[in-house]
Parts: C-alpha cells; sequence; structure tokens
C-alpha cells in the first residue's frame, strides 16, 4: 500500500516537472518569436531570401509553440489524472482502515435503570458482533438529573462472546437498591 502511494506520488512529481520543463521551453520560444519579428522590423526584411527566412522562421517556431501546448496540456491532463488516483487511493485506503477500527472498537451507553435490590445483572448487545470475543471496560454514569445522589456502585462483567456481554453492576455504599436512573458507558475493542 505504501509501494503504491509512493509510486503515485512520484509520478504526480514527475509530471508536475515536465510541465514547468515544457512551460519553460514555450516561454523561450515566444522570445525568439519576439526577437525574429523585431530583426524583420529592423532590418526591413519583407522579402526576398532573408524575408523568406524569416517567414519559414516564424512558421517554425508556431509549429514549435503548438506542439509543446499541446505536450503540455497532455501533461497537465496527466497529472490531473494521476492526483486524482493518488486522492482515490488516499480515500479508498482510509476508508479501509476506518472499516478495520469500527469493526475492531465499539462503545456505548447501556440504560441500567433504577433497582430495588443490591445488584442488576443486564445483557449488553453489541451493534455489530466481533470475528471473536472482545475486552469490554465499563463503568456506572450517574442520573444527570439526581446530581445530589452519591450511591457507589462496583461494576463485573462475568461474560463476554463476540456478540454481546453480561454486566453485573452492585451497589457497594448501602446493602439496598438505588433510585437513580442509572447508566452504564462501555467499550470493548479486540485486537
Amino acid at each position: 500500500m505504501t509501494d503504491d502511494l509512493s509510486r503515485i506520488e512520484d509520478g504526480v512529481k514527475e509530471v508536475g516537472g515536465r510541465v514547468e520543463d515544457v512551460d519553460k521551453r514555450l516561454r523561450k520560444l515566444e522570445n525568439w518569436a519576439k526577437v525574429l519579428g523585431t530583426l524583420a522590423v529592423i532590418f526591413g526584411i519583407s522579402g526576398g531570401i532573408g524575408g523568406k527566412f524569416l517567414s519559414e522562421a516564424r512558421s517554425d517556431v508556431n509549429d514549435l509553440r503548438t506542439q509543446l501546448t499541446t505536450a503540455r496540456d497532455s501533461l497537465v491532463a496527466m497529472r490531473v489524472s494521476q492526483e486524482e488516483e493518488l486522492r482515490d487511493f488516499v480515500d479508498a485506503t482510509w476508508d479501509s482502515a476506518a472499516a478495520r477500527v469500527a469493526q475492531a472498537v465499539q462503545s456505548g451507553v447501556a440504560q441500567i435503570g433504577d433497582h430495588g435490590s443490591l445488584r442488576k445483572r443486564v445483557t449488553i448487545r453489541f451493534p455489530t458482533p466481533f470475528p471473536q470475543p472482545p475486552a469490554v471496560v465499563a463503568s456506572t454514569i450517574a442520573d444527570p438529573a439526581r446530581p445530589d445522589a452519591d450511591d457507589v456502585f462496583a461494576v463485573s462483567i462475568p461474560s463476554v462472546t463476540a456478540t454481546e456481554f453480561v454486566v453485573l453492576v452492585q451497589r457497594v455504599d448501602q446493602s439496598t437498591g438505588w433510585g437513580q436512573h442509572l447508566r452504564l458507558g462501555w467499550v470493548a475493542a479486540v485486537r
């Protein structure tokens, strides 16, 4: 993947260099055309061998200008094409990496609610199944509507599969249930 990216970047740089070279040559030809025109005026060459020479030289300069302009336009089109190829490659690589990360890491907030006894067992399903059971980290989130609640909880995760995990929430500061609408924040990841 890195080799492809380097190859495309090198191609874009090479084409860019060629476009600059063609532009320099075009400027030189335009300068020569001006010199030839100036000589024709200075020496009053309009007919005979000198006039024919200048006429042919101008024609050659114009032909070269047309050829170089066409070459430059082709190189610019090539450069645009390579830049688009590079952009497409980067986009595809990014999308692929993002999909792998999305597959490898998931998170969420589960509603635990209030509970009348000391412990509550809840099964939480992953939004997308993992290829294998992930590592899961979880913690309770207090009810924002009850800022005065100072309940203390322990969280354990006795079971994890590729599709879900079981969490056990237990109040540890008292031997009763809780009245707040408790939530559980969790993150799951596989290598």
